[in-house]
C-alpha cells in the first residue's frame, strides 16, 4: 500500500470512529505503519498532526450537535470522547471562539472543519527545508483539565523531556519554584491579560530562580538584544532545534478566529524552522498545530536558551526553599509599567474594578465572551488552581521536609477557609458555572458585583495568615 492510499484509508478510519475512543496508534495500526513514521507523513502532507485532525473534526461536529435544543453539553462532550465537560468547554471555545452554551444564539460564528481528501499534484516535490524537533512525540504544553493552567511550567516540563532530565522535574515542580502556585495576579490594564505570576514577571530573576533549581545555566535574550543582531539570534535558535532542544520564548500574540489580534505576550516553545530561519514554528498552549512566526514582525520577544549542566541542589531542598520564598513572592510590589498587581494587592484592585463600571461597558455578545474570560475568568482560574492543587505544591514540600510537619495542620485549616470563600463566590455568581463559564449577566449587575467584591476582600486575610505560618515554620 503506498502512502497516498494509506492517508486515505487513515482518514476514512478516523471519520468512522470520531465518537469512539481513538488515538494515533489505533490509526497507524489500521494502515500497518509505525505511529511515529505515519505521524510524520501525515503532518508533512496535511500540515497538522493526527491528533489535531481528530480534535478539529470532533469539535466541528460537536458544534452542529449543539444546535439541536435537546442535546445537552455534557452529552455532546462525552459523545466526542471528552472526559469532563470543563475540558470540552475550554477546547470548544478555543476552536469556535464561542462557548458551548451560546451556540444557538451565535450559530453564524460556528467554524466548520470538513473531512480531508488527498489530491496530489506533483510540481517539483515537497519543500524539505522544514526542520522540527523530532526525537520525541510533540504534545501540548498545558493540560487545563488536569489543573495545568500555567504555560511556562509546561514549557519547562517539555524542555526537560527533550533533554532526558529527571522526571521529578514535572509541571508542578516548576509551578512551585516559579511562584505560580502561590501568587494571585490581577491586571488593571484591560488591554492586557496575565495568566499567572510567571506570565507577568517573566524576567531574568524568575528564570534564574527556575534554572538554578534544576542545576543548569541559561542565556536570557531580551527584545533589544535580539533586535541588535537578528541573524545571530536566528542562528542560535536553529542550532538548538538541530540539537533537538526547544527554545522558550515570550511575546507571541494570539490571533482570534475573526482575525483580531490580542496582545497577550504568550509564552511558548519554539520547536522548528524553515528556510534557514525565514520562518520559525512554535507550539500553542493547548494544541499541537504549529504556529509560524518570524523575527521580522518585531514583536518584543524574549528568548531563553538552556546552557550547560551544573550541580543540581537536592530536590527536597528546592521545594523547601520555594515554600519559604512564597511569602516574599506573594508580597511582590505592583509593576507600574504594566499596571499589574500581585498577592493581596491583586485582590484589592480586583475588588475595586468590580465596584466600578468597567463590566457594564463590555459587550459580551460581540466579543464572544473573550473579554469576560480575559478580564475575569483568568483571575478566577489562578486562585482556583492554587487552592485545589495545594497537594501538588505545598504538601509535596512538607512531605519532603518532615521538619515542616507542624505547619501542615495550620495550612490545612487555611485551605478549608479558602475553599469556603470559593463556595461563597460560587453562590454569588462570581465563579465558574457547571459549563466552566462565567455569567456575563451577573458581572453587569452592579449590586451583584458589589457582593463579589466583598468576598474578594476576604482573601487577603487568609493569605496573610498563610504567609505567617510559612515564615514561622522556617
Amino acid at each position: 500500500m503506498n502512502w497516498i492510499q494509506s492517508l486515505g484509508k487513515a482518514i476514512h478510519h478516523i471519520e468512522n470512529n470520531l465518537t469512539n475512543e481513538m488515538d494515533i496508534e489505533d490509526v497507524s495500526k489500521e494502515v500497518y505503519a509505525s505511529h511515529s513514521n505515519f505521524q510524520r507523513i501525515f503532518n508533512l502532507v496535511t500540515g497538522m498532526t493526527i491528533g489535531d485532525y481528530i480534535r478539529n473534526r470532533r469539535l466541528s461536529l460537536a458544534g452542529e450537535d449543539l444546535l439541536h435544543p435537546k442535546n445537552r453539553i455534557i452529552d455532546v462532550a462525552m459523545k466526542y470522547q471528552y472526559d469532563t465537560q470543563e475540558g470540552f468547554s475550554k477546547a470548544f471555545t478555543r476552536f469556535h471562539g464561542i462557548t458551548p452554551s451560546s451556540v444557538r444564539k451565535q450559530k453564524h460564528l460556528l467554524k466548520t472543519f470538513r473531512p480531508l481528501t488527498i489530491n496530489l499534484i506533483i510540481q517539483g516535490g515537497f519543500d524539505m527545508s522544514r526542520k522540527l524537533i523530532d526525537h520525541l512525540p510533540i504534545h501540548q504544553l498545558q493540560y487545563p483539565w488536569q489543573g495545568e493552567n500555567y504555560v511556562f511550567n509546561g514549557c519547562m516540563k517539555f524542555l526537560m523531556e527533550c533533554i532526558g532530565e529527571d522526571d521529578r522535574y514535572d509541571y508542578w515542580f516548576f509551578s512551585t519554584v516559579s511562584g505560580d502556585s502561590f501568587v494571585q495576579v490581577y491586571a488593571a490594564d484591560k488591554e492586557k491579560s496575565y495568566a499567572c505570576f510567571s506570565d507577568a514577571k517573566f524576567d531574568y530573576t524568575l528564570i534564574k530562580r527556575v534554572f538554578d533549581a534544576i542545576g543548569y545555566g541559561f542565556t536570557f535574550m531580551g527584545a533589544e538584544e535580539w533586535r541588535r543582531d537578528k541573524e545571530k539570534c536566528k542562528a542560535k535558535i536553529i542550532e538548538y532545534i538541530n540539537r533537538g532542544i526547544p527554545v522558550i520564548g515570550k511575546g507571541f500574540n494570539w490571533t482570534l478566529d475573526n482575525g483580531d489580534v490580542l496582545p497577550t505576550d504568550e509564552i511558548s516553545c519554539v520547536i522548528g524552522y524553515e528556510n534557514d530561519g525565514d520562518c520559525f514554528y512554535r507550539l500553542p498552549e493547548e494544541a499541537t498545530d504549529l504556529i509560524p512566526f518570524t523575527l521580522d514582525d518585531d514583536l518584543p520577544y524574549t528568548f531563553v536558551f538552556i546552557e550547560g549542566k551544573k550541580d543540581a541542589p537536592p530536590i527536597a531542598d528546592v521545594y523547601r526553599k520555594a515554600l519559604m520564598a512564597a511569602p516574599v513572592l506573594m508580597r511582590t510590589p505592583p509593576d507600574p509599567s504594566k499596571d499589574v498587581f500581585f498577592g493581596n494587592e491583586a485582590f484589592e484592585q480586583w475588588a475595586r474594578t468590580m465596584e466600578g463600571d468597567f463590566y457594564d461597558k463590555i459587550n459580551y455578545e460581540v466579543n464572544n465572551g473573550i473579554n469576560v474570560w480575559r478580564s475575569y475568568g483568568t483571575y478566577v482560574t489562578i486562585f482556583s488552581t492554587n487552592i485545589f492543587h495545594k497537594k501538588d505544591t505545598i504538601d509535596r514540600a512538607i512531605q519532603m521536609n518532615p521538619d515542616l510537619a507542624e505547619a501542615a495542620p495550620l495550612l490545612e485549616r487555611a485551605q478549608k477557609t479558602l475553599e469556603a470563600l470559593e463556595k461563597q463566590l460560587t453562590e454569588a455568581g462570581g465563579y465558574f458555572d457547571a459549563n466552566y463559564e462565567i455569567n456575563g449577566e451577573v458581572l453587569q449587575d452592579a449590586d451583584k458585583r458589589k457582593e463579589i467584591a466583598r468576598i474578594l476582600r476576604k482573601f487577603p486575610e487568609v493569605y496573610t495568615g498563610i504567609c505567617d505560618i510559612i515564615e514561622q515554620a522556617g
